[in-house]
């Protein structure tokens, strides 16, 4: 799967599964903010680490032709 395609901000990931959840009392509210928050937290670390190593690896195809050329 492709990460760099996605986009996620988890702090508005954690709020709409809460509000999806009227019926929960104050207390599992807070729970499932909290756990919806730090999956998705951590999908976007997954995310911007994708995003990392794709531009990584865009330089160094770039620097490895560009020695080719200079030789």
């Amino acid at each position: 799967m492709d990460l760099t395609k996605y986009r996620i901000d988890p702090a508005k990931f954690a709020l709409a599964c809460v509000q999806s959840s009227p019926d929960l009392t104050t207390e599992d509210k807070l729970r499932v903010y909290k756990e919806a928050y730090e999956e998705a937290l951590t999908f976007y670390h997954q995310i911007q680490t994708a995003v990392i190593n794709k531009g990584r690896s865009k330089e160094d195809r770039y620097c490895t032709l560009s020695s080719l050329h200079t030789k």
